[in-house]
């Protein structure tokens, strides 16, 4: 976005040495334009928070700077041990979720699921053969 990141006073604000870092914000979640994937349209207020993110790395500390799945401040070392992945899920928290549980327990809810769906068709199928419909 910018090449001078040595810091110093600008525009009466006192700017850190951000030299070798990049600022990554993730806004795929925040297009309002679901139909037209080509074209992102942000309204005012989230234009507002990008900005105070943006100013707001300019000025504060850069370790403690990251908030996830929505921002994070990454230093190049830190981006050349990842092979310069700029993949999201690696600031993503969900990287943390027992993945095998989560998938046996949907998988549970999904044969619960097809139980009650198996239940209600032949239901529905009885109550067309005592209406005359359907075959016998």
């Amino acid at each position: 976005m910018n090449n001078n990141k040595k810091g110093g006073p600008w525009h009466g604000r006192q700017l850190r040495n951000r030299t070798g870092e990049i600022l990554f914000i993730d806004l795929r979640i925040w297009n309002s334009n679901i139909y037209e994937k080509k074209y992102v349209r942000l309204a005012e207020a989230e234009i507002d928070r990008v900005r105070q993110i943006y100013f707001g790395w300019q000025i504060e500390n850069f370790a403690e700077y990251a908030e996830p799945e929505l921002y994070y401040a990454a230093h190049c070392d830190e981006i050349q041990k990842k092979g310069y992945s700029l993949v999201p899920s690696d600031i993503d928290r969900d990287t943390e979720i027992d993945y095998k549980s989560a998938l046996s327990e949907m998988s549970d809810k999904f044969d619960a699921l097809k139980k009650r769906w198996d239940a209600n068709e032949t239901e529905l199928v009885n109550a067309f053969k005592i209406l005359g419909y359907g075959k016998e």
